[in-house]
């Protein structure tokens, strides 16, 4: 049964479908093809610590530190304790700031997310929960979604080489913000977002469902750049891919439904190969995008 995570204080924290350890051959194979266009840009950027914002339950930050680990050597001989299963950093503190493979993923305090993180531990990995400071909460009637609390992050200038925000502009009111903040803390930034402004998005049911789920914004490419550039930042290597079939099949129950929804995914990847720029007017896929810091005039 797959359906979303609400915290206490009404915060849409996720979804309980894994789409990351699925059994489903499709999916994985599907699921690989988007890991790998991510894993594209972390080696662009070639990163020595990373800091991932709304890292869910740890399963990609997880695979990151496990890569950063065995290649900086330094950040796995015990100088970062494991973090315990709320989360907390463990005993032995934090990994050196410099670098050392250092990675450290925040979230939501959220049951389904820490016993995620208690399942994804490693030693240059530490897991913290992201303070909720929000002004007022939900409206009557709406859920509550993911807010500007990563807008003041407990970190110093510069501190991490690499940071991640993977489905989470879509989720905050102030997207620029949080990428002022993270471009502040880190020196690259990897942005993914789904593309929800397009003529499959504006329909009632769309609209409904993108609310159930917590989403804010709805982005074109064209605004997430914007929102990059506002923020100080320049886009130094985009990817973008449909949505996988493991979405499409997300809220599909029979076998009629689900042939129906495979379909579907077919006839728009076809698409979106033969025509990107009509695939992305027409219905959503994912966006992601390396980002650096902008020269100055005249830099």
């Amino acid at each position: 049964m797959s359906g979303v995570t609400i915290s206490e204080d009404g915060i849409v924290t996720g979804n309980t479908y894994d789409k990351y350890g699925s059994g489903n051959p499709v999916v994985r194979r599907l699921m690989s093809g988007f890991e790998r266009d991510l894993d594209e840009l972390f080696e662009l950027a070639a990163p020595a610590s990373v800091l991932d914002v709304g890292c869910g339950e740890g399963v990609l930050v997880h695979r990151w530190a496990l890569r950063l680990g065995a290649r900086n050597p330094a950040g796995a001989d015990g100088t970062a304790g494991a973090a315990s299963a709320d989360g907390t950093a463990g005993a032995d503190g934090a990994a050196d700031a410099d670098g050392g493979g250092r990675v450290v993923g925040i979230d939501l305090e959220e049951e389904s997310i820490q016993a995620g993180w208690a399942r994804h531990q490693a030693p240059n990995l530490e897991y913290r929960v992201m303070e909720v400071g929000r002004a007022s909460g939900p409206q009557p009637g709406q859920r509550g979604s993911r807010s500007d609390q990563a807008a003041s992050l407990p970190f110093a200038d510069g501190e991490f080489e690499l940071a991640s925000a993977i489905e989470v502009l879509e989720h905050v009111p102030d997207p620029e913000a949080l990428l002022r903040e993270l471009a502040r803390a880190c020196r690259a930034v990897v942005v993914e977002v789904p593309l929800e402004a397009n003529w499959s998005a504006r329909r009632a049911v769309k609209r409904e469902h993108a609310a159930e789920v917590g989403h804010l914004q709805r982005l074109d490419r064209a605004a997430v750049r914007a929102i990059v550039a506002r923020a100080g930042l320049t886009v130094a290597a985009e990817l973008e891919d449909p949505l996988p079939l493991a979405v499409h099949r997300f809220f599909a129950t029979g076998a009629r439904a689900q042939a129906g929804a495979t379909a579907k995914w077919a006839l728009r990847a076809s698409l979106h190969r033969l025509a990107p720029g009509l695939a992305r007017r027409a219905f959503t896929v994912h966006y992601a995008c390396l980002c650096l810091p902008a020269r100055a005039p005249g830099g």
